[in-house]
């Protein structure tokens, strides 16, 4: 679907980071998706550096995200004050 309105995507390894800069190039704006691990910090300054230097215009990356009501208390510390919902 997503090609025939002249879009495309590309998905990579976050641990490969030889292959950011090929995997950036020609693209206009960047979903990054980490897992919540001590590797998430390299990853994703690995890849923001490429995806700059490649004239990336737009990140997004979702890491953890929790409602505050969560009862793993290490994501709950994240959201301090709890977040609360955009429709609220």
């Amino acid at each position: 679907m997503w090609r025939a309105e002249g879009r495309e995507a590309v998905i990579l390894d976050l641990n490969g980071p030889s292959s950011f800069a090929t995997a950036s190039a020609n693209v206009d704006r960047v979903f990054l998706l980490t897992g919540y691990t001590s590797d998430m910090l390299f990853q994703s300054k690995k890849l923001v550096d490429a995806a700059k230097e490649a004239g990336v215009s737009h990140i997004v990356h979702l890491g953890v995200f929790t409602s505050g009501m969560d009862l793993i208390l290490h994501f709950v510390w994240h959201c301090n004050p709890p977040v609360k919902p955009s429709h609220a």
